[in-house]
């Protein structure tokens, strides 16, 4: 049961002029957290929101600062209308130092850490920051008797609440039980689907990449273009490009799906190996794409593409939010972060929960694409031969 009195008050909130949020925030994160943060902003508009993204992988290692300054999500972050500064240049020790001071110079009424890894360690960061004046509320987790050090550091907090959200199915659910714990703030589960507002520019890119391609998709083309994605951060949820070569290998032999378009996704550090290894699979016309330039050009291409296969990471999620069909294959250990979407959704699994997304049988994925592609099919066949309504009648394609 959630808190019927938030645990920041209407009277703290409206005395309040600016607010800190505190995350290690990844893009499938955002995908969802980003409309509470929205209808935030929304019911709060004499708020400053600043968030803070605090970079996990922090390293004194110089030869990882260039991945890590060109984490995309910067990007994203920076177009939302409702942040007002974003903190990213946490990735190195003394960039991180400096960001505290300059984030302690704003004088911050609120500051709410959502850190979910090592939150004792952010308790101390919220109030490092806040100072004795500011309202500093985290994330705390129960601790045993001898923990003194993590009981020290969650005493640094106003008030806490819980990381996980009671009884929740989905990672959504946990983020609405945290809205409305700290402010009293609720969404309802058609809210929470999430919506990305794509610029125009980058849409004219996409489409344009299709016809640089030649592509011959058409408006009223129907599953044509696949866009497959077999790569996440960590091994754990990468599939290998060599199932993704046998994976359309298998499509391709197919007659009614052997005119298909595939279009790979690599991140930028793995691009050059990947065309490289597709060069071998040269029959297969296989597109090899990286948004290089900007986080947009990642969701765009998505948008205009008819199906989606990846693995457990931000492509589904994007995915999710403009309602694309896919297969999605997942590892058994986090369900909750199946993608929340209306549109036909086919999850694989692996068979053992200790099990890696790579020993997922290409087989298994196969079947998967066929019942998909095969549903999406008797639904336009249906939706073609729709009769007229009673005193109308259907005027263009459906």
């Amino acid at each position: 049961m959630y808190s019927m009195t938030p645990l920041i008050s209407n009277e703290i909130l409206q005395k309040s002029r600016k607010v800190l949020f505190i995350t290690h925030l990844a893009i499938g994160d955002f995908v969802y957290l980003s409309m509470f943060f929205e209808e935030f902003a929304r019911q709060n508009p004499h708020l400053e929101i600043h968030i803070w993204v605090d970079e996990i992988r922090r390293t004194r290692c110089f030869w990882r600062w260039k991945l890590l300054r060109n984490y995309s999500l910067y990007q994203w972050l920076e177009q939302c209308w409702f942040f007002k500064k974003v903190y990213s240049k946490t990735y190195r020790p003394k960039m991180y130092k400096e960001s505290i001071a300059v984030a302690r110079q704003e004088n911050y009424d609120l500051v709410v850490s959502l850190a979910t890894l090592r939150p004792d360690q952010y308790a101390v960061l919220a109030r490092a920051i806040g100072g004795k004046k500011s309202f500093v509320v985290g994330i705390a987790r129960k601790c045993s008797w001898y923990c003194f050090l993590k009981r020290f550091r969650f005493k640094k907090l106003s008030a806490s609440i819980a990381a996980k959200a009671p009884g929740s199915i989905h990672v959504t659910d946990t983020y609405a039980y945290w809205f409305q714990e700290l402010f009293g703030l609720v969404l309802s589960a058609e809210q929470r689907f999430p919506k990305i507002q794509i610029p125009n520019v980058w849409l004219l890119f996409a489409k344009l990449r299709l016809l640089m391609w030649q592509f011959d998709k058409k408006s009223n083309s129907f599953n044509r273009v696949f866009f497959i994605n077999a790569y996440a951060k960590v091994n754990k949820r990468t599939w290998s490009l060599a199932s993704v070569a046998q994976l359309i290998t298998m499509l391709k032999k197919q007659d009614m799906w052997n005119d298909f378009h595939f279009i790979v996704n690599v991140p930028p550090e793995y691009y050059v190996k990947a065309v490289s290894y597709f060069k071998k699979y040269a029959t297969l016309s296989v597109i090899v794409f990286s948004a290089k330039e900007n986080f947009f050009q990642l969701p765009a291409m998505i948008k205009i593409c008819d199906v989606i296969i990846s693995v457990e990471t931000a492509v589904m999620h994007l995915a999710a939010a403009f309602d694309r069909p896919m297969v999605v294959l997942m590892r058994q250990k986090n369900p909750e972060w199946a993608p929340l979407t209306k549109a036909p959704c086919r999850i694989v699994t692996t068979q053992k929960r200790k099990q890696w997304i790579c020993d997922v049988p290409v087989q298994q994925v196969y079947d998967s694409v066929d019942q998909l592609l095969t549903e999406l099919a008797f639904k336009r066949e249906v939706e073609s031969v729709e009769p007229a309504p009673l005193g109308g009648e259907i005027i263009g394609s459906p």
